[in-house]
């Protein structure tokens, strides 16, 4: 009787593949929300700097004007 590591009959092989542990997604989330928080603060800087730079642009001329 020959022995085959490979067969389904062999009893000492495992019947099933043991599960890979699940990966945590803590860093991506991290990542995400840094990215988050970056954006929108560009976002918001370059508003105010838009609208706040045409508020005293017309300020500016407004009082030039007078």
């Amino acid at each position: 009787m020959s022995f085959d590591p490979n067969s389904t009959n062999n009893p000492y092989s495992a019947s099933t593949q043991p599960a890979a542990p699940k990966k945590s997604n803590v860093l991506m989330y991290v990542l995400l929300g840094i990215g988050a928080v970056v954006v929108l603060g560009c976002c918001g800087c370059g508003g105010l700097m838009y609208f706040g730079g045409d508020a005293a642009m017309k300020a500016a001329m407004g009082a030039m004007g007078e």
